[in-house]
């Protein structure tokens, strides 16, 4: 049996050197056979079971019923998990407390989110995504009817380690929020305000476009080149080379976390797993998404972090260009063996390959990925246009920038996805506006941490 696990080749063709031959004994003429069809029945359902599978990832936001592990699964799960579980006792895992009985029917009334200085500035709409630790809801400010995101993050499901003392906002806030009032980069999502009750802390955010992120613009099949492909490539590149620039991993970088507007200019959100990098310090656990996992972690092996962002956004590139996902489960990573489903140059492959390679040693590096001829390729992203390279509906062609009453916001639900927390921390007085407002915003030079509160330099996930 074991012989024949792959006697189709990855196109459903026959491969006749992989089929059993078969005794003239009837019983093991009728076990050969059955094994044949079963090993049929296993094919057909894996023929191209990546698109199948990037089909099947729906918005699924967890629960406090579900289980968590330490590098969160996919908001979108489009595997098994049980292919996902981790082959290496060196990959810890965790999960979210036991709810109590009749918790699940205790739902936070909307004043729990939006009372306090936040409700006298800001009106909620609907929400737009939710997590087992806050949600996400559309609003707009009270001033000008601006339509905004609003990021609702629970206190007490903050990890403990996660809490540093910003001296710009004169509090202690969690690293997101602190990072997120800072950072100016025009790849990287833009926060508005910052406002905090006795229960959560409210973080406005810019709404980008109509909100849609890369999964669903993957999803809907777009007739995308390889020179406009390269233009929203170069964005995430550069995004991240700002952070890295400021020492700064995202750890979750996906096509989830990648929002895109009409005109294919992007905004990099979801800074909840990030951490900061230090010369001699390494990271032994994961906290993005599986998929997304690197060979060597996935072995247990530990990691400084720009090899690990670099695969992730090597597994980003391929799904952008073949719509698929480059690996099946936690073998196919770890052997690394790459093919192209379809004829791309010979540019955009060494790219892919090069970031995808198994040794992290040889990897491909982000300013060589930067700089790398595909990458660098002229473009005029002026000549497309966004409905004629996918289809897109008349609100997300020309999206509201303000609240009209009479009028219909469409909005990806998958926007801002939440990070997931736990843990509890007391902070500050019950309502506050944390003074991080537009014409306060702080430059990025003045990144400014109290390093004993970070607690060794934030590896959230340890």
């Amino acid at each position: 049996m074991a012989q024949t696990s792959r006697f189709f080749t990855k196109s459903v063709g026959w491969n006749w050197r992989k089929v059993p031959a078969f005794t003239a004994c009837g019983c093991h003429e009728t076990w050969s056979w059955m094994g044949l069809h079963l090993i049929i029945l296993r094919q057909l359902l894996r023929c191209d079971r990546s698109r199948w599978a990037r089909r099947r990832r729906i918005s699924s936001r967890p629960t406090q019923q579900q289980i968590l592990v330490t590098w969160k699964a996919s908001s979108r799960p489009n595997r098994e998990m049980n292919r996902w579980s981790p082959r290496s006792p060196n990959i810890r895992a965790a999960s979210t407390p036991s709810p109590k009985p009749g918790d699940e029917s205790l739902e936070p009334q909307e004043s729990e989110y939006t009372s306090g200085i936040y409700s006298e500035h800001y009106t909620t709409l609907q929400q737009i995504g939710k997590g087992a630790y806050g949600c996400v809801k559309m609003a707009y400010r009270n001033t000008d009817r601006l339509l905004v995101i609003t990021k609702f993050i629970r206190k007490s499901k903050v990890y403990e380690e996660s809490w540093v003392t910003d001296s710009l906002i004169g509090r202690v806030v969690p690293l997101e929020v602190s990072l997120l009032t800072t950072l100016s980069h025009p790849n990287v999502v833009h926060v508005l305000d910052v406002f905090e009750n006795a229960n959560y802390f409210q973080m406005v955010m810019e709404k980008h476009g109509s909100g849609m992120d890369l999964f669903e613009f993957i999803d809907r099949s777009p007739r995308l080149d390889e020179p406009l492909a390269s233009y929203i490539f170069r964005q995430v590149v550069s995004a991240l080379a700002y952070l890295h620039g400021l020492r700064i991993l995202h750890r979750d970088i996906k096509d989830e976390n990648i929002i895109l507007d009409e005109r294919f200019r992007v905004k990099l959100i979801d800074f909840g797993s990030a951490a900061f990098m230090a010369p001699d310090k390494v990271f032994t656990t994961f906290c993005g998404t599986m998929e997304y996992c690197s060979p060597e972690v996935l072995r247990g092996d530990k990691y400084s972090g720009p090899e690990l962002e670099m695969w992730a956004l090597g597994v980003t590139l391929y799904t952008l260009i073949f719509g698929e996902n480059p690996f099946f489960d936690v073998e196919e990573t770890i052997s690394g063996v790459l093919k192209p489903p379809c004829v791309v140059s010979t540019a955009l492959w060494e790219l892919i390959s090069w970031m995808l390679h198994r040794d992290p040693k040889k990897r491909c590096t982000l300013p060589e990925a930067e700089n790398h001829q595909w990458t660098t390729q002229p473009v005029c992203p002026e000549s497309y246009r966004f409905e004629d390279v996918v289809h897109a509906t008349p609100e997300e062609i020309q999206p509201s920038k303000h609240f009209h009453q009479d009028s219909s916001i469409y909005l990806s639900s998958s926007l801002y996805e939440l990070s997931r927390r736990g843990r509890s921390h007391s902070c500050g007085s019950s309502q506050a506006h944390l003074a991080v407002s537009l014409d306060k915003q702080r430059n990025s030079s003045e990144l400014a941490y109290d390093s004993e509160d970070i607690s060794e330099e934030l590896d959230s996930c340890s």
